[in-house]
C-alpha cells in the first residue's frame, strides 16, 4: 500500500519515524507506529475518508490544546480499550460530525455547538474534517437541545456542508475508545447512503447496517419483492417518506408538498403492485428493507 501511496501523491507526502508540527499536512499512524504526512491541498474529504479505513488519523497539536481536549483525544484515537470509570452514575453520548470542507473559524464553530448544551461537553477534532462532541450526564432526561434547528444556520454561517450522527447513550463504566470507534464506522458505513440527511440518528443507521449483514440471496429476494414498481423512483420516494413518517399520511403530505388524495393514491398503487401492505406494521417493515435493499444495490 505504500507505494501505491508514494505513487498517487508523489512529492505531496512524506513518511517518518516522528511527526512534526506541520499545518499543512495532514498526518497518519500506521499498525506499525510509523507516520505519514499528506499535503492537505492534495487531500479530498473522500480520499482522507477512504485512508482513515487503513490508517488512524493522527494530530501532531495536543501539546497546543487544552489538557482536557488532550486527554479526550488520546482516549479515544489511541487508548482504545481504556476504560472510564466514574464513583456516581453517569452516562456518555457522542455526537459525531464531518464537514465537506475544513472551515477557518473552528473556535465559532465549537461555541456555537456548545451554547446548544447546557452541560460541559468537549469537542474534539480528529482532522480538518471529522470531530466528535463529547457530552457527560449523570440524568437520563429527554435532551432539550435539538441540532436540527441549528444545522442550516451552521451550514450557512460557515460555508460548509456537514452531517451529524447522533450515537447511542452510554452508562458507565465503558471504554469510550472502542465505543467511538464502533459509532465512526458506522457513520461513515451509511453517510453516503443517508447523504440527504444532515443529522442522523442511531436508529437511523441500524436497518442499513442489518442490510450489510445479510446474506446476498436474501438481499435479491428484498430487492425482487419490489420489483413491480423498481423503475417507478417518484413512487419508491413516495413510500420510503410514508414509511419514514410513522405511516402517517397528513406529516408525509406536507413534507412531499402532495395533497393527501394524490398521496393516498400512490400507497394504493404501491399495495396493488407489490401485495405488500403497508398500512400495516408487518408489511411496513418489509417494504421498508426491500427499499433500502434497492437503494444499498444501486449506491
Amino acid at each position: 500500500m505504500i507505494d501505491r501511496l508514494k505513487a498517487y501523491y508523489g512529492d505531496h507526502i512524506t513518511f517518518v519515524d516522528t511527526p512534526h508540527c506541520a499545518p499543512h499536512l495532514a498526518w497518519f499512524q500506521t499498525k506499525d507506529n510509523n507516520y505519514i504526512g499528506i499535503d492537505k491541498k492534495a487531500l479530498s474529504s473522500k480520499d482522507f475518508e477512504l485512508l482513515s479505513i487503513f490508517l488512524t488519523p493522527y494530530q501532531v497539536e495536543l501539546d497546543h490544546v487544552p489538557p482536557e481536549k488532550a486527554y479526550w483525544h488520546k482516549l479515544l484515537f489511541q487508548n482504545h480499550h481504556e476504560v472510564l470509570h466514574e464513583e456516581i452514575d453517569a452516562y456518555i453520548q457522542f455526537i459525531h460530525f464531518s464537514l465537506a470542507h475544513p472551515i477557518q473559524a473552528k473556535h465559532e464553530f465549537e461555541e456555537t455547538l456548545k451554547g446548544l448544551y447546557h452541560s460541559n461537553v468537549v469537542i474534539v477534532w480528529e482532522n480538518d474534517y471529522d470531530g466528535v462532541l463529547i457530552e457527560k450526564f449523570e440524568h437520563l432526561t429527554p435532551h432539550e437541545h435539538n441540532l436540527d434547528v441549528v444545522i442550516d444556520v451552521l451550514i450557512s454561517d460557515f460555508n460548509s456542508k456537514m452531517q451529524f450522527f447522533e450515537g447511542q447513550t452510554h452508562r458507565l463504566p465503558i471504554a469510550p475508545g472502542s465505543q467511538f470507534q464502533l459509532e465512526k464506522n458506522w457513520f461513515h458505513l451509511c453517510k453516503q447512503v443517508l447523504h440527504h440527511k444532515k443529522m442522523i440518528r442511531i436508529t437511523d443507521v441500524f436497518a442499513y447496517l442489518l442490510l450489510t449483514h445479510t446474506p446476498d440471496s436474501l438481499k435479491k429476494e428484498l430487492q425482487n419483492a419490489v420489483s413491480q414498481v423498481a423503475q417507478d423512483e417518484e413512487l419508491l420516494k413516495t413510500v420510503k417518506m410514508y414509511l419514514e413518517c410513522n405511516l402517517n399520511v397528513s406529516l408525509t403530505s406536507k413534507k412531499l408538498y402532495m395533497h393527501r388524495n394524490s398521496l393516498q393514491y400512490r400507497i394504493d398503487k404501491f399495495i396493488e403492485k407489490t401485495g405488500i401492505d403497508i398500512k400495516h406494521f408487518q408489511g411496513a417493515v418489509a417494504a421498508y428493507l426491500s427499499i433500502l435493499a434497492k437503494e444499498a444495490e444501486e449506491s
